[in-house]
């Protein structure tokens, strides 16, 4: 995301529920404000009319910040051998967007999407996340539940 664009996004994106972006992307559209952290970042493009920023971060790890509750969270990915990041982040949006039509939940979401990004990391073929052991996904979730964390403000 370019700083240039900066005065037109709000209009341009105003009303979507989660806007997904990298680290970098962010900090690049910031880049000519005085902007300080990621949290005040997030919470300025929550102001344009959107609920909910996932950021991810180079580590694959992801920042949320929910706007209709004013809390920021953060989530380590899972801990598995990484054999191909290919489809990472498509697989990450994917596990995320279907959880939270199920859900409404910003931060099951999260879970849900990092979960769904364990699988793709692990193999190199199309369709390797689709053989895995019943009931992991579920176990999955239940592990990177235990690992998000509220965070405060300081990013």
């Amino acid at each position: 995301m370019a700083p240039q664009f900066l005065d037109v996004l709000p209009q341009m994106i105003h009303g979507i529920t989660v806007l997904f972006t990298d680290e970098t992307s962010l900090r690049a559209l910031f880049s000519d404000k005085r902007v300080g952290n990621l949290w005040d970042m997030a919470k300025m493009i929550c102001s344009w009319g959107i609920e909910s920023v996932v950021i991810q971060q180079p580590d694959h790890s992801n920042l949320l910040f929910d706007a209709r509750t004013a809390v920021c969270y953060s989530l380590p990915p899972y801990p598995t051998v990484q054999v191909s990041l290919t489809g990472l982040n498509d697989a990450f949006c994917g596990g995320f967007i279907g959880n939270f039509q199920k859900t409404y939940s910003p931060w099951q979401a999260l879970v849900a999407g990092t979960v769904a990004a364990s699988f793709v990391m692990e193999g190199n073929q199309p369709f390797y996340p689709m053989d895995v052991v019943p009931g992991l996904h579920e176990a999955r979730a239940g592990f990177l539940t235990g690992r998000l964390e509220t965070i405060n403000e300081e990013k």
